[in-house]
């Protein structure tokens, strides 16, 4: 019986929650298939919680506002349209727990869409478009 349509209170609910491999104890079927170790991320709250370009589009300068949950070593890349990653231009380090701005220098780029690739350690990822005048 569903709980959103059982009318009878004596009926017995039941979970319907699926239970994981690793829960079950099949997680090394998961290793073969990947070919190689099994990774386990720990349940806990997103990384980067926002980011956005100001001013975008863009002439010369821009700034990349991004919030982040807790402690974390962040990596910042800027792509152009066919996948190339630009030299020069993007940051990485530790970002401590709150908001930070990092300035982007695109004054030697031509015009044209670019992509911002925001990534962590923990494997979250945040793509932007960008647009240079």
């Amino acid at each position: 019986v569903w709980q959103d349509t059982a009318s009878n209170p004596d009926l017995r609910y039941f979970d319907s929650t699926l239970p994981s491999m690793h829960d079950i104890g099949l997680d090394s079927v998961l290793k073969i298939a990947a070919g190689a170790s099994v990774h386990y991320e720990a349940l806990g709250s997103q990384i980067l919680l926002s980011a956005a370009l100001s001013p975008n589009p863009v002439t010369e300068r821009t700034s990349l506002a991004i919030s982040v949950g807790r402690e974390a070593y962040v990596h910042i890349e800027v792509y152009d349209l066919l996948g190339n990653k630009l030299r020069g231009v993007g940051y990485e380090g530790v970002f401590e727990s709150g908001s930070r701005n990092v300035e982007l220098d695109l004054h030697s780029l031509p015009s044209g869409t670019y992509y911002v690739h925001i990534s962590t350690a923990n494997n979250e990822v945040r793509t932007i478009r960008l647009v240079k005048k």
